[in-house]
Parts: structure tokens; C-alpha cells; sequence
């Protein structure tokens, strides 16, 4: 080729790359392609409050590997119980474990609560008279030695109720956030001091508000959905707030 015919193909080369769209940055990928949410996921791995120190007799004691004391997904760990307690394989289990959260401490008459927290779940594999292994499915958080073992059950997404009108006179209030945070906000799962016992069901609306005189005006500060209940407490998921939700927070039931 020469120098005439080189100099203007050069040129034409230039122009084209110029004109040519810049390649897509990480952030542009991630707004064409959003990541749907697993809901279930994050429910089951949701925050609870139980009245009493859970037991919690099947307890992961080691791993598969020696020395090894914090698990993650796919990791195999060793457990104090088999067939003679009733473990088969293929048994799915929640591993648990019961936190110290100074937000749940008993003050002014109110009961003590327990802060439970869901690290994760497994799937039994071998399973002996005494010991079995189970592999790790799912982390919500770091697995480790001591945690314990309850029936898995994978959350069912309610069906919303009929949004009806916040009772402000009767309120529940926060108890706590996961992993022992003390403030929430949309988007947050959260638990609070009423259950089927006070006559809460999943999908049932709620309002979270602060008095601003006694007996006066409040202060609505977000608005939330029942998800799982207990007698004594719910799961709840935050759907909008207009300030961040905090721990004693008093949130009224929507009849």
C-alpha cells in the first residue's frame, strides 16, 4: 500500500472509531439487567424473638475439614445427632443461633425476648447412629460452630389483606432489626411484639408512628406488611418510610 492510499484509510479508520459508542461501564450493565430479589430467601432469613432461650439440641460441633470453625455455602459440617435422635438424609434444617441484644433487655415491665438469628440452612448427607454431615445450601451470614438445628420450612410470600384503617389506640411497638441492628428502613424486615395471639396474620397492614402529644396528633414515620407470625411476635417488611425506624417505635395494626 502507499503512502497516498495508507494516509486517508488511517483517516477513515480514526473517524470511525471516534464515532463509535464508548463499551458499557458495570453500571449500565447492572441498569439494563436488574436482579430480581428472592423474597422467600430473604424472609427466611429474616430476624426472630422467641420468649425463652431456645434449646437447641442438634448442634453443629465441626467441619468436614479439620481445624475450621466458620462455614459458607457448600461447606460440609459435622453434627451432634443421627438417626437415633430421628435424622434421616435429606432432611433440610435451619441453622440458628441465639444473640445477647441489649435492645431486648426486660425495662419498665415489658418481657424478655430472645434475639434469634438465621445464618443459614442445610441438607443432611450421611447420617449415623449418633453423628451425620449436612451440607451447607444457603448463608445468610457466617455458619459456625455451636450453632443449632430447627425444621426448615422455606417462608410463603402472604397475600396482602385489605389495607383497612391503623388502630392507634392498641399499638404494638419494634423490637428489634436483624443481627441486632436498632434502626430500619424501607426495604428492612424487622419484628414486632404482637403475633397470632393479638389477632395478627401474615399479609395484615401496619403503620409505624410516634405519639407527638399524649392523646394528640402522631408522627407517621413508615408503613409495613405482616409476614410470618408467632404467638407472641411477627416479621414485618418495611414498605415505605418517611424516617428511619427505630427500635420502641409504636406501630398500630390495621383493622
Amino acid at each position: 500500500m502507499s503512502a497516498n492510499s495508507f494516509l486517508p484509510a488511517l483517516a477513515v479508520a480514526a473517524v470511525a472509531a471516534f464515532a463509535a459508542p464508548p463499551p458499557a461501564s458495570a453500571a449500565q450493565w447492572s441498569a439494563a439487567r436488574p436482579v430480581e430479589r428472592d423474597t422467600a430467601r430473604e424472609m427466611a432469613c429474616g430476624p426472630q424473638a422467641a420468649a425463652r432461650h431456645p434449646i437447641g439440641r442438634v448442634r453443629i460441633i465441626t467441619g468436614e475439614a479439620a481445624g475450621r470453625s466458620l462455614f459458607g455455602p457448600d461447606d460440609v459440617v459435622i453434627l451432634n445427632a443421627g438417626s437415633s435422635d430421628g435424622l434421616a438424609a435429606g432432611q433440610e434444617f435451619f441453622v440458628r443461633r441465639a444473640l445477647r441484644d441489649p435492645f431486648l433487655e426486660p425495662a419498665r415491665g415489658r418481657a424478655a425476648h430472645v434475639s434469634i438469628q438465621t445464618a443459614g440452612w442445610v441438607r443432611l448427607e450421611q447420617v449415623g447412629p449418633a453423628v451425620s454431615s449436612a451440607r451447607i445450601l444457603h448463608a445468610c451470614d457466617g455458619i459456625t460452630s455451636g450453632d443449632y438445628l430447627e425444621p426448615f420450612v422455606l417462608p410463603v410470600i402472604p397475600t396482602p389483606i385489605a389495607r383497612g384503617h391503623p388502630d392507634f389506640s392498641d399499638p404494638g411497638r419494634v423490637l428489634m432489626g436483624n443481627e441486632r441492628r436498632h434502626v430500619g428502613a424501607a426495604g428492612a424486615l424487622m419484628v414486632l411484639n404482637r403475633g397470632s395471639n393479638h389477632d395478627v396474620r401474615p399479609g395484615q397492614r401496619l403503620t409505624v408512628f410516634r405519639p407527638v402529644v399524649e392523646g394528640g396528633p402522631v408522627e407517621l414515620v413508615a408503613e409495613a406488611t405482616v409476614i410470618t407470625v408467632s404467638p407472641a411476635t411477627a416479621l414485618v417488611y418495611i414498605d415505605s418510610s418517611r424516617d428511619a425506624v427505630y427500635v420502641g417505635d409504636s406501630v398500630a395494626v390495621h383493622r
